[in-house]
């Protein structure tokens, strides 16, 4: 039992983690809506710790677009963990204002939305015949708000990004001290053309979260043909991550839709590295053309 009370603490309190964010980054920076210029939807799959049974499982669908006006943009995001008996749903909408800034853009984000916190007590059957109070308190659904800002800086060769996907600190459970924490991010990552066909695209990231140790992912990814990537990073939670992605058709000017896979791997090198089992992450983004809005060469932020 404490270890599921261990387990809903730390769910609630911390956001869902992400392996290929440097895809996709509206979900840890709401700047980021509309920054491809054009109609992207990816839906995302996410399941760790393969080997536990009941371990996290996370499901994820986000679309952003510019609307007419290219400073204006919109975008939603939909998402659902799981880990044992505790489930987590949210859904949120984004409006970013974007505008020149040298030879790039700035753009300032806003989301705001709601989850829903639910339990499966059937799990605390036991303790709950009990008369467990740790596990009474977790019974039922919560809602709570979500409210975030971001700032996204992009040009043809670099992007930078800083956000707070969560601003309010909710406590979800009363009496159990599940106070939801503050995710502090920021991003940055940098275009290295080493020849015409290959490229460079060095990326990192720093999370800052209240009362945790902060952590930091470095990654370094080979573009070739601008038709597929591989990579490596690594977390300093000690997990050590592969990953490449697909361009399944190239966008030219006469092609309506863009389809990117991904794969990301996570390799646990701690002590529960064998009863744990990796971490999988299945991504597909769909990107659509318009008449007014036609992409020729591949977007690498």
């Amino acid at each position: 039992m404490s270890l599921a009370i261990t387990s809903i603490n730390t769910f609630a309190q911390n956001e869902s983690l992400y392996s290929q964010y440097i895809f996709n980054k509206l979900v840890i920076n709401p700047a980021y809506a509309g920054s491809r210029g054009i109609i992207s939807t990816t839906f995302l799959y996410r399941n760790q710790w393969a080997e536990i049974n009941g371990a996290p499982e996370t499901y994820t669908f986000s679309i952003h677009s510019p609307l007419r006006n290219d400073h204006y943009n919109l975008g939603f995001t939909v998402y659902n963990d799981r880990i044992g008996a505790f489930n987590q749903s949210g859904f949120q909408g984004i409006y970013t204002y974007a505008f020149n800034a040298g030879n790039g853009k700035l753009a300032l984000g806003i989301q705001g939305g709601v989850q829903l916190y639910k339990t499966n007590t059937s799990e605390f059957e036991g303790a709950i015949n009990m008369g467990d109070p740790a596990a009474l308190s977790f019974e039922g659904t919560e809602w709570v708000p979500v409210a975030g800002a971001g700032m996204y800086y992009h040009n043809r060769f670099f992007s930078a990004g800083i956000s707070v996907p969560q601003i309010l600190a909710n406590d979800i459970y009363d009496n159990t001290h599940t106070i939801q924490n503050r995710h502090y991010y920021f991003t940055a990552d940098y275009l290295v053309i080493i020849v015409d066909q290959f490229k460079l695209k060095p990326s990192v990231l720093f999370k800052l979260v209240e009362n945790v140790k902060a952590q930091v992912d470095a990654n370094l990814h080979l573009i070739a043909f601008n038709t597929f990537s591989v990579g490596a990073g690594y977390r300093t939670d000690q997990s050590i991550v592969f990953s490449g992605q697909v361009y399944l058709n190239k966008i030219v000017e006469t092609e309506k839709v863009q389809l990117i896979l991904g794969y990301a791997y996570d390799l646990n090198n701690n002590e529960y590295r064998r009863e744990a089992g990796g971490v999988h992450e299945a991504m597909l983004t769909m990107e659509f053309l318009t008449r007014t809005r036609k992409v020729v060469s591949p977007r690498y932020f």
